[in-house]
C-alpha cells in the first residue's frame, strides 16, 4: 500500500529539509504533495494521505499573512466537522516557540503529536521516524482484512433496524471514526462464527454512502460489505416486494449540459463482486420461507429474485417519465435508488486488502408518484433475512 504524505508549510527551508530527511526513510518525493497554505491543504485532501505534518503557523492563501489560527482552524475542519475524510495521522510541526507556547494545547488535542523542527539540531528526525515507522507498520497490517462482513443501509429505520433484528449477538451502538455510528456483531455463517459491523449512512444519497463506506472501510478492512433496503422498481416485469442484484450500478445524472442544452450522459458503471452475485442467485428458495415468516403487512404475491442494473441518483425518482432515460443508459435497469452506486464506487476504488461487495434491495414502489411507505418494513426485513442467506452461501463457498 503507498504511503502518501500532505506536507503543509509556507517555510521553504524546513520543507526541504523534512522532504529530503522523509528520502532517507525510503519515502520517495513523488509520495510526497506540498501545499504553501490552508487553501493549497484543502483542496490536496480530496485525496488521501497517511500522514499530514502541518505547520502551526500558516497563510490562509497565497501572499496572505501566517496565523495560528489559520493552521487550527483547518485542523478543526479536518478533525471536527466530518467534511473532509481526514489523513490516518496528523502531526504538527513549527520551529516557532512562541506558537507552540500559544497553541499547543489545542493542537495536541487533535494530532498525533507536535514536532518542534530546529533545522540546527536532530531531535526531530527520531520523532518523524518513529512516527512513519509506527504508520508503515499500521500499513503491512492493513493487508490482511480485519471483520468478515459489513452491513451498510441508508436509512435508521426500517433498514438498520432489520439488519439489527437478525439473530446475532449484537454489542451497543457506538461511533466509528470518521464515519457513522455502528454495531458490532457475530453469526455463525459457512461453518465459522464471522464477525460483522452494521451501521446507516448520515443521509440518504450516493455522496453520503460513499463516504461512509470509505469510513468503515479503512477502520474496518471488511471481507465483505452488503447494502439493503429498499429500491424503487422502472421494469415492468418487477411487482412490489421483488428483490433486485445489483449486478451493476451507476449515477444514472452523471454527464454534462452541451452547448445546445443537450445532456450528454456518461455513466461510469461499477460491477458487484461476481462470487457474491453467484452466491445470492443460488439461494433464491430461501426467499419462500422468509416471506412466509413475515407477520405484519406484506405483498399479496411472493417475492421474485431478479439480477441485473440497479440506477443510483440523488434525488428521488417519482416519475414515469424519467424510467426511459434510465432503460436509454441500460436497456435491461431494473430499478432506481440513492446509494448503491456510492458504496460501489467507494469499495472499487478502495486500498488493499479490496472488499467483496453487493447490493440486494426490495422494490417497495415503482418509481412513480404512486408512492406508498406501507412496504418499506417489509423490503428492509426481507433483504436483510436473503443478505444473510446469502453470505452463509458465499462462505460456504469459499476456500479458507
Amino acid at each position: 500500500m503507498a504511503f502518501k504524505i500532505l506536507l503543509v508549510d509556507d517555510d521553504a527551508a524546513k520543507v526541504s529539509a523534512i522532504v529530503n530527511y522523509l528520502g532517507t526513510l525510503e519515502i520517495p518525493h513523488t509520495s510526497i504533495t506540498i501545499a504553501s497554505n490552508a487553501v493549497q491543504a484543502r483542496e490536496a485532501l480530496k485525496g488521501q494521505f497517511e500522514l499530514m505534518l502541518l505547520d502551526l503557523v500558516l497563510p490562509l492563501r497565497t501572499n496572505a499573512m501566517a496565523k495560528a489560527e489559520t493552521g487550527l482552524e483547518l485542523l478543526r475542519t479536518i478533525v471536527e466537522d466530518g467534511q473532509i475524510f481526514p489523513p490516518r495521522t496528523i502531526i504538527g510541526i513549527t520551529a516557532d516557540q512562541s506558537a507552540l507556547a500559544d497553541s499547543e494545547e489545542e493542537f495536541r488535542r487533535l494530532t498525533f503529536q507536535i514536532l518542534f523542527v530546529d533545522l540546527a539540531k536532530t531531535a526531530w528526525k527520531e520523532s518523524l521516524q518513529y512516527a512513519v515507522s509506527f504508520i508503515k507498520n499500521a500499513l503491512a497490517r492493513a493487508k490482511h482484512y480485519d471483520i468478515d462482513v459489513c452491513f451498510l443501509v441508508a436509512l435508521r429505520q426500517p433498514e438498520l433496524g432489520a439488519i439489527v433484528d437478525l439473530p446475532c449477538e449484537w454489542e451497543s451502538e457506538r461511533p466509528c471514526y470518521g464515519g457513522p455510528l455502528i454495531r458490532r456483531g457475530s453469526y455463525l455463517l459457512g461453518g465459522k462464527r464471522r464477525n460483522f459491523v452494521a451501521a446507516h449512512a448520515p443521509q440518504m444519497g450516493s455522496v453520503s454512502s460513499a463516504l461512509a463506506t470509505s469510513a468503515l472501510i479503512a477502520e474496518y478492512r471488511p471481507r465483505v460489505i452488503l447494502m439493503t433496503g429498499i429500491c424503487g422498481g422502472i421494469e415492468h416485469g418487477l411487482n412490489l416486494g421483488d428483490l433486485v442484484i445489483a449486478e451493476k450500478s451507476w449515477d444514472w445524472q452523471s454527464g454534462k449540459w452541451n452547448e445546445n442544452g443537450e445532456f450528454e450522459q456518461a455513466p461510469d458503471q461499477i460491477t458487484a463482486t461476481r462470487s457474491l452475485v453467484d452466491a445470492a442467485l443460488s439461494v433464491e428458495s430461501e426467499l419462500r420461507p422468509i416471506h412466509l415468516n413475515y407477520e405484519a403487512h406484506r405483498p399479496p404475491k411472493e417475492p421474485k429474485l431478479h439480477c441485473g442494473p440497479m440506477v443510483s441518483g440523488s434525488a428521488v425518482v417519482a416519475e414515469k417519465a424519467k424510467h426511459a432515460l434510465f432503460k436509454k443508459q441500460h436497456r435491461k435497469a431494473l430499478a432506481v435508488d440513492m446509494e448503491c452506486y456510492g458504496m460501489y464506487s467507494a469499495a472499487f476504488v478502495s486500498g488493499e486488502p479490496k472488499p467483496d461487495f453487493i447490493c440486494v434491495k426490495s422494490v417497495s414502489d415503482l418509481a412513480n408518484r404512486d408512492k406508498s411507505d406501507d412496504l418499506q418494513k417489509y423490503c428492509s426485513y426481507i433483504t436483510a433475512r436473503f443478505a444473510l442467506k446469502t453470505l452463509d452461501q458465499f462462505f460456504t463457498n469459499q476456500k479458507e
